[in-house]
């Protein structure tokens, strides 16, 4: 079992982080994809950008719980030992 900590980030850097993933998927961009996560296995990083389907264009309306949902997730989090907590 792996163990977590958990990070506190800033609201910008979350949404920004959640961005820059949907911008590489989007543009269908694997190996900047690989580049920038922390996620291990090529095929995962192939079905991620096939299957994405996520709209980002509102994350400024969400709330800080669900974009720490967004941001916890693989892809989207910096690393698998990590949750995120937001302060402002």
């Amino acid at each position: 079992m792996s163990i977590q900590s958990t990070k506190q980030v800033s609201r910008n850097w979350a949404i920004s982080r959640i961005r820059l993933i949907c911008q590489i998927a989007n543009k269908k961009m694997y190996r900047d994809l690989e580049m920038v996560t922390g996620e291990m296995s090529e095929q995962d990083i192939q079905g991620f950008i096939d299957d994405f389907d996520f709209d980002d264009s509102n994350l400024d309306q969400w709330t800080n719980r669900m974009i720490e949902q967004i941001v916890d997730k693989p892809f989207f989090r910096e690393s698998a030992f990590d949750n995120y907590s937001i302060v402002e």
